[in-house]
């Protein structure tokens, strides 16, 4: 904080910590902890945004267990893999072949926006600013395209900032990637229908 306080060109905000995901006794608790370093922040910088999670991995869905951390500038950030057996399959070798939409298992874009609600429930009852920090399926994931099309779609309804994960990084989730059923092959085109659906989300369409 004393090192970046006034940096608004590069500083968005303070993360303080990645997917907590607290299950076991512990001195302090995933919320208390980053309560404890907020206050700590705040003595040093009062205006960069501070932004903290939610547990179970920050996911979604777990804002219904959350509360209002009252300093000024906070940022509640949530991460978003529902369903997670589609959006994860066949990463670190969990089972594979889902495919989105699937009727029979009632995934669809009002699927995925019930597990909006903790979020929006809580901005509508605390006035918090939403922030979801990461969301994405596996690039060999039949439908992830579409899946991602749904989600950028409801971000933007439901007017929460949000950042795609990820841009050039693990294989797996890298959205200039492209997979090829049938030689089970990788290519990276001058562009990617995932990246083309981002660029679009970017720019509120």
């Amino acid at each position: 904080a004393t090192r970046y306080k006034g940096n608004t060109a590069g500083i968005y905000g303070y993360n303080l910590v990645n997917e907590p995901n607290n299950y076991l006794l512990a001195d302090f608790d995933y919320w208390t902890a980053q309560k404890l370093v907020a206050n700590e922040i705040r003595r040093i910088d009062p205006e960069t945004p501070i932004i903290v999670e939610c547990n179970n991995c920050s996911c979604a869905t777990h804002f219904v267990y959350m509360k209002p951390i009252r300093l000024r500038n906070i940022i509640y950030q949530g991460h978003f893999y529902l369903p997670f057996l589609f959006t994860h399959q066949g990463v670190k070798g969990r089972a594979d072949g889902f495919v989105y939409p699937c009727p029979e298992r009632g995934w669809n874009k009002a699927s995925l926006e019930r597990d909006f609600t903790a979020m929006l429930n809580f901005r509508r009852k605390y006035g918090a600013r939403l922030y979801m920090g990461e969301y994405s399926a596996a690039t060999w994931s039949q439908g992830g395209d579409a899946w991602v099309k749904d989600v950028t779609d409801l971000l933007n309804k439901h007017k929460m900032d949000w950042t795609y994960h990820s841009f050039r990084e693990w294989f797996g989730w890298d959205s200039e990637l492209v997979y090829d059923f049938k030689t089970k092959k990788f290519d990276r085109p001058a562009a990617a229908p995932r990246w083309r659906i981002l660029k679009a989300g970017f720019r509120g369409e």
